[in-house]
């Protein structure tokens, strides 16, 4: 897997990492988007997370569950990790190692808490 080329976690990050660019890569096939209030992080043109300037977040695999998406959404994010056990996806929290159940798209409130686990369709 390729190294990012630097540590975006959340709005803030993004945006210094972005410093006043509208885009800027991240990792292979990885992109930092300015869209306003929110930046969104793309995998092969996919949004796969969107954090607000509110603190909140959104992460999806965009229905590609697969080892990169896995890996990035773990580097995006302070909380989870996002694995795969017995072929099913979950979220595995970053200091607790308590599991979820991931259905494709997770909202995270700005500490990270889950508020809505969403199936992709």
């Amino acid at each position: 897997m390729a190294q990012f080329n630097g540590t975006v976690t959340d709005y803030n990050s993004a945006v210094d990492f972005l410093g006043g660019r509208q885009a800027k890569k991240l990792a292979n096939n990885t992109y930092v988007h300015n869209w306003g209030d929110e930046v969104a992080v793309t995998l092969h043109g996919h949004t796969i997370v969107r954090y607000f300037a509110s603190g909140g977040s959104v992460m999806s695999n965009c229905g590609y569950p697969t080892a990169t998406s896995r890996q990035r959404l773990s580097e995006l994010n302070p909380y989870w990790h996002y694995v795969q056990r017995k072929h099913k996806q979950y979220l595995q929290h970053k200091e607790t190692h308590e599991l979820v159940p991931f259905n494709g798209t997770v909202v995270l409130d700005i500490f990270g808490n889950v508020l809505e686990n969403i199936p992709v369709t």
